[in-house]
Parts: C-alpha cells; sequence; structure tokens
C-alpha cells in the first residue's frame, strides 16, 4: 500500500519539476537565441515593496529562519505536518519564482508551461 504522504507529494513534485526542467530548457534556447549572458538571468530578482533590500548572505554564512517571530525557534512537526505545512508550500514558492522570473525577463511561457503534463 502506498502512502498518503507519497501520493500527496511525490506525483506533484514530479509533475512541477518536470514542467520546471521544461520551461528551463525554453529559457536556455532564447539565451542562445538571443546571445544573451545567461548570468544575466541568474542574478534577477522580483521588484521589492516599500525599499526594502533583500537580505544579503556571504557563501557559508548560517542562516536562521524565524517562521514565527516571537515563539520558541525550534518548532517540532511529524512529517505529514512537515510536508503539509512547510514542504509543500516552499517547494510552490520556488517554482513560482522561477516561472515568474523567467515570464518577467521576457520568456513567453504560460500557464500550462507551468502547470506542465498531468
Amino acid at each position: 500500500m502506498t502512502s498518503p504522504m507519497y501520493i500527496h507529494s511525490v506525483p506533484v513534485f514530479t509533475q512541477m519539476l518536470t514542467a520546471l526542467k521544461t520551461i528551463l530548457a525554453q529559457a536556455d534556447a532564447q539565451v542562445q537565441a538571443k546571445s544573451m549572458n545567461p548570468d544575466a538571468l541568474l542574478t534577477q530578482t522580483l521588484a521589492f515593496i516599500g525599499g526594502v533590500d533583500a537580505a544579503k548572505f556571504e557563501d557559508g554564512e548560517s542562516r536562521e529562519i524565524v517562521l514565527r517571530p516571537g515563539t520558541p525557534k525550534e518548532k517540532k512537526l511529524n512529517g505529514q505536518a512537515y510536508l503539509a505545512n512547510y514542504g509543500l508550500p516552499q517547494f510552490f514558492f520556488h517554482v513560482t519564482t522561477a516561472y515568474a522570473l523567467l515570464r518577467h525577463n521576457g520568456l513567453a511561457i504560460g500557464k500550462r508551461d507551468y502547470m506542465g503534463a498531468y
């Protein structure tokens, strides 16, 4: 019997990572066709609201993430709670941000590209 966590995560990860792989291949083709510097896409950021600068970290610098300021730093979650409340949202944040940055920089992609084949 397949675990419910597997059923609700692995197919989603597979679908979205396959779509992202296709989008990145399209971005690579655009970079080649337009003789662009690929580093130009790798250093892009989304606009910041209210003039707040992005946090900067040196290579190897440790980062402490406080998910809920004012609460204890350590939050123990079981596997299902971690997946539902942290893992999947983090995954979609990063896939969506990659999509948004590429689209913002002129890659002709849409919702169908983002969703991939399912």
